[in-house]
């Protein structure tokens, strides 16, 4: 049973998202699993969350479960009436506990799809907000260009179409993050101008460009089709990616220089290729996570996560000790603020921090 397919489907359900498809395809699964539907059943006789349910603070949340949880207790005791007791009995019992269980899933569930609803409708209002075809986003935010291509910027990311986007070619500027799903044009290459060397040349492909002013770094990962990417000073350089493969340029004095793979391609600026492997269990990739609201990381330095850190938590992140830079971290967090983070890195890396203000110390 896929179980976040099952979960998706009920938030729709419930807030009569669900097209005719999904609610076809969620009768069958109920058909499939009794117990699941006479938990859901119970479910609709209570009131569930409204659009406004995901404002609520932590504790108004709890109160929320706690209410409902007692409201289809309720239920289930007056279906109990008239039962006799013994094996029965418990089998309700367990009952109320599955449809409990249910609830607390199918209630997050909605919350996180309503969360997602509103900040989607805000950023559409944020991007429509562009002057001199220059685009913002605060927020995770998908548009459409003028020649059809899909963008998803990340927080904090602009993109710049220049004045003849769409005519002889299609150039972009990129400060910060985007996944690009380019519209195929042979006759009309789209072209990434990102920070202040890498330049990527694709026809019609899907991939993700990273180009934050402070990192010490350029980095494009292809997921599909093929690009060609070089200098912004030569051209004639090129260097072709194919599918899941990523390209990383930086400064020869930057902290992530190494490993004995990178070569160099123009003073002071060297690359290295590394290959996007996913995740085996869930075919996940963690250069997309933010995409999905995630903060995912493989085998990465701790010096590149921080990075990463002080743009989702607007703090600066200063390391006492090389050797804990050094460190390489896998993990993945949605939704976790920055001290539960550091905890759950520590689980694994023995250091300490200390937080003050907007500044965090990282030491032994």
């Amino acid at each position: 049973m896929d179980e976040p397919r099952i979960w998706l489907l009920i938030a729709k359900r419930i807030s009569n998202e669900a097209t005719a498809e999904e609610l076809t395809e969620l009768d069958a699964l109920f058909k499939a699993n009794p117990g699941l539907q006479y938990a859901f059943s119970i479910i609709e006789e209570v009131k569930g969350p409204s659009a406004k349910t995901y404002s609520l603070t932590d504790e108004e949340e709890g109160r929320w479960v706690e209410k409902k949880l007692a409201e289809i207790d309720a239920i289930v005791q007056a279906k109990e009436k008239g039962k006799q007791a013994g094996g029965s009995i418990i089998r309700w019992r367990r009952l109320v506990w599955a449809a409990a269980s249910l609830l607390l899933v199918v209630s997050f569930s909605v919350i996180y799809y309503f969360y997602k609803k509103a900040a989607h409708q805000q950023a559409i209002v944020q991007v429509t907000q562009k002057t001199d075809g220059v685009y913002t986003a605060d927020i995770p935010t998908s548009l459409t260009l003028q020649d059809g291509t899909q963008v998803w910027l990340n927080s904090g990311s602009t993109l710049k179409c220049e004045p003849a986007f769409d005519r002889k070619d299609r150039q972009v500027i990129l400060t910060g993050e985007a996944y690009f799903d380019v519209k195929q044009d042979a006759g009309k290459p789209f072209i990434v101008q990102a920070g202040p060397f890498m330049r990527v040349k694709v026809l019609g492909t899907t991939f993700d460009v990273i180009a934050y002013p402070k990192d010490p770094y350029v980095k494009a990962s292809l997921i599909s089709g093929e690009i060609a990417v070089n200098l912004k000073d030569d051209k004639q350089a090129q260097i072709i990616l194919k599918p899941h493969q990523e390209i990383t340029f930086h400064l020869q004095d930057a902290a992530t220089l190494k490993t004995t793979q990178e070569k160099q391609v123009g003073n002071p600026v060297c690359y290295h290729i590394n290959t996007i492997t996913p995740n085996p269990i869930d075919h996940h990739i963690s250069e997309l996570s933010w995409m999905k609201g995630e903060l995912a990381f493989n085998d990465m330095t701790f010096a590149e996560l921080s990075y990463d850190l002080e743009r989702i938590y607007h703090v600066k992140i200063d390391f006492k000790d090389e050797q804990l830079e050094n460190y390489h971290l896998t993990g993945v967090f949605k939704g976790e603020n920055l001290e539960e983070v550091l905890q759950a890195l520590r689980v694994t890396t023995p250091f300490q921090y200390e937080i003050s203000n907007k500044e965090v110390i990282i030491y032994r």
